[in-house]
């Protein structure tokens, strides 16, 4: 099993920011937005960047 914090942040106009923290040193951050728009940023614990949801295939 993967221990993970998560922590939700928002600035009461409807910005809401969740962020995943994995035991391996990975991170997501979503962001979703006032206008109903969403951003997700994935970074692995070397630091490298990747495009979607973090899988075992992809070294977490």
């Amino acid at each position: 099993m993967v221990n993970e914090d998560l922590s939700d942040d928002d600035d009461d106009f409807g910005m809401v920011i969740h962020v995943h923290r994995y035991s391996c040193g990975c991170r997501t951050v979503r962001r979703d937005y006032h206008d109903g728009s969403v951003g997700e940023r994935t970074v692995r614990h070397d630091g490298k960047k990747v495009a979607s949801q973090l899988r075992p295939e992809q070294g977490c």
